[in-house]
């Protein structure tokens, strides 16, 4: 009798890469924002800039994160060319020590990417299954079909780009150390859908 072929559909892709150079004397410069200058966020804190990678500062991490960002668009989802994924928001999170980051995902965007700038021992992001677990089984192994989450271990230089939907999650720092993190969200432009099957829509 042959093995059984089993196959995962409709996956959900994480893109995991590196930046693949030290951040600058400027870019390091800048990410140690005033402490007393962040906005209070549910568990954490970050920058009242929500634009930090329009900043002259920061542009070269931009194009940076924006080539990973086509590279998902095109290696991954294989989107023809008449569309395109570009930036919108970005802002730079700081947790100390007994802070997190709450369960979310990010409205009003396509894909969404964090590029780890300081972190901790054993840090790492969490991603939340979308579907609700109906039924509770006893597992003896979790893998990717059986799990309801998945914890992802993550280092300086660090990112990870993953559908905006995708709800996600940090457990409280317990080092006396700050973490910092880079987020930013993403739209698309160009032509969507096909005229012919009346679904283009040209953004």
């Amino acid at each position: 009798m042959k093995d059984p072929i089993i196959r995962s559909i409709f996956s959900t892709a994480l893109y995991i890469t590196e930046i693949g150079r030290q951040f600058s004397k400027q870019e390091n410069n800048y990410f140690c924002q005033d402490p007393n200058n962040l906005l209070i966020n549910y568990g954490n804190r970050n920058t009242k800039n929500r634009y930090v990678l329009n900043t002259k500062t920061l542009k070269s991490l931009k194009q940076t994160l924006e080539t990973y960002l086509n590279n998902y668009f095109t290696d991954v989802l294989k989107i023809k060319n008449t569309a395109t994924p570009y930036i919108t928001q970005s802002w730079l999170n700081y947790t100390n020590k007994g802070e997190f980051h709450h369960e979310h995902a990010h409205p009003n965007s396509y894909l969404s990417g964090v590029l780890y700038i300081n972190t901790t021992k054993d840090d790492c992001i969490t991603f939340h299954k979308r579907e609700y677990e109906q039924i509770q089984l006893g597992i003896k192994e979790y893998n990717t079909f059986n799990s309801s989450t998945w914890r992802v271990p993550v280092k300086e230089g660090m990112i990870i780009i993953f559908p905006s939907n995708l709800k996600h999650s940090v457990d409280k720092i317990k080092e006396n150390k700050t973490r910092i993190s880079l987020s930013f969200n993403s739209f698309i432009k160009g032509t969507l859908g096909d005229q012919k099957n009346l679904t283009e829509v040209k953004l």
